[in-house]
């Protein structure tokens, strides 16, 4: 079986959010001192961040 550059674009999104989601579950992971609030909000930043670009991407 053999992956052409079209093949990897479609499933960009796919491997995209992937990325974020295990970029959010390290971040707070590594924000283990901080409040429930503030891991909270790190987390919700991490994902509108990481939705953005994808949706930029994406377009």
């Amino acid at each position: 079986m053999q992956f052409t550059l079209s093949d990897v674009l479609k499933l960009l999104p796919e491997l995209m959010l992937t990325l974020l989601a295990v970029l959010v579950v390290l971040g707070d992971l590594f924000a283990g001192d901080a409040t429930d609030e503030q891991r909270f909000r790190d987390a919700a930043s991490t994902t509108i961040l990481g939705l953005g670009m994808i949706f930029v991407v994406v377009m």
